[in-house]
């Protein structure tokens, strides 16, 4: 078979399934729902775990793409994937967003058309040193 006679296979197994949140034990087991955000969020909450709106390879994707956009000057764009991994909790990504809106930064890098937030940049430094990184504390204060 060439390449251009090749069918694409698909793959089907068994429907994942969750018990329900409400129930325990047999009940739980007879009474599975489809397994949905809703419930893996809830199965998270109840392991103590924090759920995450992205996974972590996923977020770790964004911070790294983000960064590559802020070396390469297009900041709207690195800001517009930070916001959300800073809303799910990252320590380096409310650093990075806080690089984007800190004028400092923002003219040793020679960027032009977009305006820095001193105020936003301070709250998300401060926001990233909370998340364990230490750098922040530094930029902060260098900003006064």
């Amino acid at each position: 078979m060439s390449v251009r006679e090749q069918r694409p296979v698909t793959i089907a197994g068994p429907l994942r399934v969750a018990p329900s949140p409400t129930k325990s034990g047999k009940d739980a087991e007879s009474s599975a729902q489809p397994l949905t955000r809703n419930t893996v969020a809830v199965e998270a909450q109840q392991r103590g775990r924090s759920q995450e709106p992205f996974g972590s390879v996923n977020t770790d994707r964004l911070e790294a793409r983000a960064e590559s956009l802020v070396r390469q000057g297009d900041i709207s764009a690195a800001r517009l994937l930070l916001e959300p991994v800073v809303d799910a909790g990252s320590g380096w990504a409310a650093f990075l967003l806080a690089q984007t809106y800190d004028r400092g930064v923002l003219a040793s890098r020679r960027v032009r058309g977009i305006s820095g937030d001193d105020a936003k940049a301070r709250s998300l430094y401060t926001r990233a040193y909370q998340g364990g990184i230490l750098q922040a504390r530094e930029r902060v204060e260098a900003m006064r």
